[in-house]
């Protein structure tokens, strides 16, 4: 048996590590810090609680995993829409679409309109 390389196969080979080290050399954008200085609670269901972190964090608002005192946001994502406790109100209490909005826009958008009543 031959340990023959195919030529073809080579030439691809290169090929292929020509484009990985294209994308590896690539500079990569940093996200826009239109969060930063926001300090966040956030509670919910799971899911919701992982993605509003990933989004607030990336966008550079701080998560803590308790109300403190610099909390500047309580972010009311339960499964279903309940009004936020009155030991949960932050400055802002707001919805997890307000997040969203966030991302979708790419800037902080006015908290007025997810804002979350108090119970």
């Amino acid at each position: 048996e031959s340990d023959r390389t195919d030529p073809m196969s080579a030439q691809e080979e290169r090929a292929g590590m020509q484009v990985v080290q294209a994308a590896v050399l690539r500079p990569v954008q940093p996200l826009p810090d239109f969060l930063q200085g926001l300090t966040a609670y956030i509670e919910g269901h799971s899911e919701a609680v992982r993605r509003c972190t990933r989004l607030l964090v990336a966008y550079g608002a701080v998560v803590a995993p308790a109300p403190i005192p610099s909390t500047t946001h309580v972010v009311w994502a339960p499964a279903t829409p309940t009004p936020c406790p009155r030991g949960l109100q932050g400055p802002l209490c707001v919805t997890r679409d307000w997040v969203e909005a966030c991302h979708a826009e790419r800037r902080r958008v006015p908290e007025g309109p997810y804002a979350v009543a108090v119970a």
